[in-house]
């Protein structure tokens, strides 16, 4: 259903640092379209995060640029370019047992994401972002889960390009951003229909995005009350590295979104329409009702050639419970037409080829998760949660605990179960039964 997702490649540790320098570079192209230019984007990776965040756990600053170097600024301008470098990085062990505990296979990795952006005014923003990841160990005994003993190179770094753009505006009017994007579409949290632009899917369960962005260019229009964005996907211009022998016109996929907020609730419609590619229309909601935030998609696909028609529905629920409001019950559920009952073969070789999406592969899922800030001590967190799909029936449940305590590095604990039975969405990898342990620290700067 969804694109596959982008592969990783490997280079040295100096080509990580020459890619940063480079994202540093262009300092005369750049400009600060503010967090405007995508009123919508809650990614901490998102643009607008960025300018809003200047000097809050990020390297920023005025680049204080003299007239020989930069004899072409206004000199009003020149104490105004500012840089921004900064990222998460997560250092974590995991091992995965499976259900007859007679074999284990385990791992140990650094990984994250890391970004760039300089801004001049008046020109515009340049940004880039990419997702590393380094294993120390990894290793795999006699009847351990063979999914996760795959090879893993212990001497090179993977490195890919996540995010590549250049934003400026119009008289602050119109907001525009070319390149290599990620994009906020859509109120949902695990599951979201109403995404048509993303080339990935979110992972709900992921420590970070690590997704790859899609090129195109994105139009965003405030009015007022509302607001209208528009984006080009330039994806399918290209194939196998070449440009496509037609009208590029022909491969290109138009989507748009405009919401407003009304009645205390904000509402939004969205489509998506190219001469090749499957139309796709798209509602959605969020909001404050009776104490709780309410929010839901609905999005439907219609027939196309070469393409069948699906529609899929989430709706989820936010709640702080008890006097302190330190308790949070949430809930989601999908329906997706599309889904089926799929065997262990059909699965595994869905999941790497892309044409099967994890968390989509079936017609009914429902997660829920019950959240304590501060259980037995200020900075201690714990989630306990459960993802079902009841196609298959088979299921995970999860139990997070995030540490932030004083003269201690911030920490999560995550033990996981997998049941329901062999070869099934969550048993297939690592079998029914299995148990995943990991440890992770997570720095941000």
């Amino acid at each position: 259903m969804n694109g596959a997702k982008g592969r990783l490649r490997p280079v040295s540790v100096a080509g990580l640092t020459v890619a940063i320098a480079l994202c540093l570079a262009p300092a005369a192209f750049a400009q600060d379209a503010a967090a405007a230019d995508d009123p919508f984007a809650e990614d901490p990776f998102a643009e607008g995060a960025f300018d809003a965040g200047a000097g809050l756990g990020s390297f920023g600053g005025s680049g204080g640029a003299s007239e020989a170097s930069a004899p072409y600024l206004p000199a009003s301008s020149e104490a105004k370019i500012e840089y921004l470098v900064g990222g998460t990085a997560t250092v974590s062990a995991s091992a995965y047992v499976n259900g007859d505990f007679d074999g284990y296979a385990g791992s140990s990795a650094a990984s994250g994401k890391l970004f760039a952006k300089v801004s001049v005014p008046d020109r515009g923003s340049l940004f880039a972002s990419y997702v590393f990841r380094q294993y120390f160990f990894k290793g795999l005994t006699s009847g351990g889960p063979v999914a996760y003993g795959a090879a893993a190179s212990l001497s090179e770094p993977s490195l890919g390009l996540s995010e590549l753009y250049y934003s400026f505006d119009v008289k602050k009017a119109a907001f525009f951003r070319l390149g290599k994007q990620l994009l906020a579409w859509g109120p949902s949290f695990f599951w979201t229909p109403v995404d048509f632009v993303n080339a990935e899917r979110a992972d709900p369960l992921a420590a970070f995005d690590g997704r790859s962005g899609t090129p195109g260019l994105k139009a965003t229009v405030p009015l007022g009350m509302a607001n209208v964005v528009a984006f080009a996907d330039f994806s399918r211009s290209v194939a196998n590295g070449q440009p496509l022998a037609r009208d590029p016109a022909d491969a290109l996929v138009y989507s748009a979104r405009a919401d407003m907020a009304l009645g205390g609730f904000e509402w939004g419609v969205s489509g998506s329409v190219g001469r090749e590619s499957q139309g796709k229309a798209g509602f959605d909601f969020s909001g404050y009702l009776w104490g709780t935030t309410v929010y839901g998609e609905l999005a439907t696909a219609f027939d196309h050639s070469g393409y069948d028609p699906y529609s899929q529905v989430a709706l989820g629920f936010s709640r702080a419970l008890g006097d302190l409001k330190k308790w949070t019950l949430s809930g989601e559920g999908l329906f997706n037409s599309d889904g089926a009952t799929h065997d262990a073969t059909e699965l595994q070789a869905g999941f790497l080829s892309g044409e099967i999406t994890p968390f989509y592969a079936g017609k009914w899922y429902a997660n829920a998760s019950l959240k304590a800030e501060d259980l037995l001590f200020a900075g201690h967190d714990a989630t306990l949660s459960a993802t079902a799909n009841f196609s298959d029936r088979s299921y995970q449940a999860r139990f997070q605990q995030d540490i932030d305590a004083k003269g201690v590095p911030p920490f999560t604990l995550v033990v996981a179960y997998s049941g329901g039975g062999e070869g099934k969405e969550f048993t297939g990898v690592a079998g029914d039964g299995a148990l995943e342990i990991t440890l992770r620290a997570r720095l941000e700067f």
